[in-house]
């Protein structure tokens, strides 16, 4: 990614994100871009080698029967709870240029989640009904979505089950 695209990333991102860079070296470009509690975020992935010449997150490669992809974008979406499950939602923001295969959602009472469920993907939408909770407790759960391009686990978000 160029300077200039980095910059217009920023300016794009910053409306309604606080954008970051995370990690910057010559092969990579990490950019997270956290939501109004500031603890959420979404991690969008640069790599030179899946991206040649620069050209963002509009995919990989240069043509050519290429098979370049990059790590899953995802980010937490939403959840909707009973007092004994939560049904919760992760959102893919490069379904195209990842093609994420598979997914799991961990959750859990404590930050460190390590229970799982095996989620469904369907489109740019990974999600998992977890079922035998408590009513009125709150779950930490998280994403680890994987795709060609490799894995991504996104932070960990605190939902809660109905009284």
């Amino acid at each position: 990614m160029s300077s200039s695209e980095v910059a217009a990333w920023g300016a794009c991102g910053g409306a309604t994100f606080d954008t970051n860079i995370y990690t910057h070296t010559a092969s990579k470009l990490v950019l997270r871009s956290y939501y109004d509690d500031g603890i959420k975020y979404v991690q969008h992935v640069f790599n030179a080698a899946t991206n040649p010449g620069g050209g963002g997150n509009s995919g990989g490669g240069t043509g050519g029967g290429s098979s370049s992809y990059e790590e899953p974008e995802v980010g937490f979406y939403d959840y909707t709870s009973t007092k004994s499950s939560l049904k919760v939602q992760y959102k893919i923001y490069n379904k195209d240029e990842a093609e994420v295969s598979s997914a799991k959602i961990y959750y859990g009472t404590s930050t460190n989640p390590s229970s799982y469920k095996t989620a469904t993907v369907s489109g740019v939408i990974i999600s998992a009904n977890i079922t035998g909770l408590k009513s009125g407790t709150s779950y930490y759960v998280k994403c680890v979505a994987t795709g060609k391009g490799g894995q991504t686990t996104t932070t960990v978000t605190r939902c809660m089950t109905d009284y």
